[in-house]
């Protein structure tokens, strides 16, 4: 990430780092733990040298929400049905192996 958005206004960052934040959230409900746990919210919090507010977050939610219900109809428009949100055992055995909390 380049010195746009760290150099720049906080009403200009917090938009980007709103929307950057619900696609790591959808990414995680998908099973994307790890990434989530280790360079999620954080992360780009620190790049855009701001943290996001109680009221951010309820933001962050809300379109992350909407995002997934999005692509979740275009799955089904297409035939594929709903998304399959459970985690392989394989792949929670890895998560829990690199430390990171997974729910039975």
């Amino acid at each position: 990430m380049n010195d746009v958005y760290q150099n720049s206004p906080e009403e200009k960052k917090r938009p980007v780092l709103i929307e950057a934040a619900a696609y790591i959230s959808v990414a995680a409900s998908r099973g994307d733990l790890y990434n989530f746990k280790y360079m999620g919210i954080g992360l780009y919090e620190s790049r855009f040298n701001m943290k996001l507010s109680e009221s951010d977050l309820n933001l962050v939610s809300s379109r992350a929400q909407e995002i997934y219900n999005s692509l979740e109809s275009q799955r089904i428009e297409l035939g594929l049905g709903q998304f399959d949100n459970s985690i392989p055992p394989a792949i929670k055995e890895y998560f829990r192996a690199s430390g990171v909390e997974v729910e039975d």
